[in-house]
């Protein structure tokens, strides 16, 4: 099948072939479409949301701002009710969701789109779309699979904003502790998280990286804190051929 690419004021076209079972080098993903779609489409999650509205605004936004370009398509995957975009100055973007009722509030939250929803694992566009990509605590679900598909759709040259839990111990024993005290769902037990060492392994460049961390009583980025916990990085997509998409 031939993607849509899309260009400068151009609007992206959604995939309308039916899901597939993602996969992550081979293993079938620990943690399901439908459990995150079913977590997320919940009208009541008063801590998550909270949790990342603050998260947001005092650190996510101020350390990608002076990063987000305007000088053509940006995609945001993993929108959510469009929070992020709005404390970015971010009003019109392709913004896409696997949540329906998370792309409703996106929609009701003033942003211009167009609105997709859709999966991070199958991206429903063609290879070099976009100027830059936006994609905040996504990749933690996903692994390398998702960041392989943020890299396809980002032309060369270009940079791609993520932030994500990363894989060490001390990040993983943070996590179950949180979901045992009931401040995470169960899910989070079974997500496969992203390593930082894995972006040695593929087509980008660190342009800049912080850790996430909270001091009272605000969130901050710091660069020259161990990247523990929530990171945040600017990836530049290098020169090399995209890799073959997965099939399976």
């Amino acid at each position: 099948m031939t993607r849509p690419r899309v260009g400068h004021g151009e609007k992206p076209v959604q995939d309308r072939n039916g899901p597939r079972d993602r996969r992550y080098h081979g293993v079938s993903a620990p943690v399901s479409g439908f459990q995150v779609k079913q977590f997320y489409g919940r009208k009541e999650r008063p801590f998550f949301d909270e949790l990342y509205e603050q998260v947001n605004r005092d650190a996510l936004a101020p350390f990608f701002r002076s990063h987000l370009r305007r000088d053509g398509p940006v995609l945001d995957v993993g929108a959510g009710a469009g929070h992020l975009a709005r404390e970015l100055g971010l009003r019109s973007a392709c913004f896409l969701d696997l949540s329906w009722e998370q792309m409703k509030r996106l929609q009701a939250g003033g942003l211009a789109g167009p609105f997709i929803q859709g999966d991070l694992c199958r991206l429903p566009f063609a290879d070099s779309s976009f100027e830059q990509a936006i994609c905040s605590n996504v990749l933690h679900y996903t692994g390398l699979a998702g960041l392989e598909e943020l890299i396809r759709v980002t032309r060369p040259g270009r940079e791609m904003l993520v932030a994500f839990l990363e894989g060490s111990a001390f990040t993983r024993t943070a996590v179950n502790l949180a979901v045992s005290c009931g401040l995470f769902p169960p899910l989070m037990r079974q997500i496969p998280f992203l390593e930082t060492a894995a972006l040695a392994n593929v087509n980008v460049e660190v342009a800049d990286s912080a850790t996430v961390v909270f001091v009272p009583p605000a969130f901050k980025t710091l660069r020259a804190a161990p990247r523990v916990g929530l990171v945040a990085f600017v990836l530049k997509k290098g020169g090399r051929a995209p890799m073959p998409r997965r099939l399976d």
